[in-house]
């Protein structure tokens, strides 16, 4: 597999507008063989259980255009810490990485992350001059990776109240989010995979905002983690059913929702009932078992295949916690 820019010219037959591709250079990231987990979640007939793959990246993502030319205030500089790790899974800034805030002179919705210290960590201000959104200040010759989105990023705020010592409100979010990366050290982590063994997905190492594969579940395991506490039981009713069309969950399916520290940011959702619904007090994790609190039996053993961890709260599961504990208001849903 070529491991530099792909430049061979390919006529696919493509679906949908293609013409911001024309020409565009990638970069080869990584290959790997589809999973059962990425088969049975996807089911992509033309794909399935063991299609090896590869991917290729443009240097950038996302439409940076809104922010062209506009002088970025620095906000603040920090380092991330283990919360911020564990909860959104960054891989290409894990825990101890610097990283510094920048936001909009003109529009304080505007944020800015860039991670690790380069030329940029010590001006004050910050213009992205040109369609590759390469940052002015960088000395000669040095690239990086920016990324715009377009929806909200809570990573953002978090990463704003984290590093000017703020407690943070899992609440906010920030609409206008983009995050850089030093190049170096993304050509480092291409290195490494380069020269890895090739294993079922495991040189697939995107830098994800945040990790949401399946079966990801060490970090409920920790020793130091506190249990799980019973919160509410609910019944996944039609309002659910038609915002979500959760395929592997029915109308009238009976659930049960578990809270670390009764937080509500570290939530455990099973449906149906099963044996886990005899565990009526706290839980905790150990590798494929599941523990009730002051119970001698071994366990209840958990299938890998029916269990997903994500490291970050989205809207269905507020959804189904707000069903749960305010069952009478109802949901907002949208047909279309």
């Amino acid at each position: 597999m070529p491991s530099g820019v792909f430049t061979l010219k390919y006529q696919p037959f493509n679906t949908g507008d293609c013409s911001f591709a024309s020409d565009m250079k990638l970069q080869f990231i990584c290959q790997g063989t589809v999973n059962l987990a990425i088969a049975l979640r996807w089911r992509d007939q033309r794909a399935p259980r063991g299609t090896p793959y590869a991917v290729w990246q443009h240097q950038d993502s996302g439409n940076c255009r809104a922010v062209q030319g506009i002088r970025m205030i620095r906000h603040c500089k920090g380092t991330v810490g283990k919360l911020i790790a564990h909860l959104y899974g960054d891989r290409r800034a894990p825990e101890g990485t610097p990283y510094a805030i920048w936001r909009g002179s003109t529009d304080e919705n505007i944020l800015l992350a860039s991670f690790y210290e380069t030329a940029i960590f010590d001006n004050s201000y910050i213009e992205i001059i040109n369609y590759t959104h390469k940052i002015d200040v960088y000395p000669v010759g040095y690239h990086s990776d920016l990324h715009c989105f377009s929806h909200s990023l809570t990573y953002l705020a978090h990463l704003k109240e984290h590093c000017r010592g703020h407690v943070f409100n899992a609440t906010n979010t920030c609409t206008k989010p983009i995050l850089h990366y030093s190049r170096a050290f993304v050509e480092e982590m291409l290195e490494e995979s380069s020269s890895a063994a090739v294993t079922a997905g495991s040189r697939c190492f995107l830098g994800q905002i945040v990790n949401c594969g399946f079966h990801n579940c060490e970090f409920l395991i920790d020793s130091d983690r506190p249990p799980f506490e019973p919160i509410c039981e609910g019944l996944y009713n039609r309002e659910l059913k038609l915002k979500y069309r959760d395929k592997w969950v029915s109308q009238d399916t009976n659930y049960r929702i578990w809270g670390a520290n009764m937080t509500k940011r570290r939530i455990f959702i099973t449906f149906y009932q099963s044996e886990l619904w005899k565990c009526s007090t706290n839980i905790t994790c150990s590798l494929n078992w599941l523990h009730c609190e002051n119970n001698l039996d071994v366990g209840i053993t958990l299938r890998p295949d029916n269990i997903y961890c994500f490291r970050y709260m989205f809207t269905y599961a507020r959804d189904l916690l707000h069903n749960c504990l305010y069952p009478n208001m109802m949901i907002l849903v949208i047909l279309g």
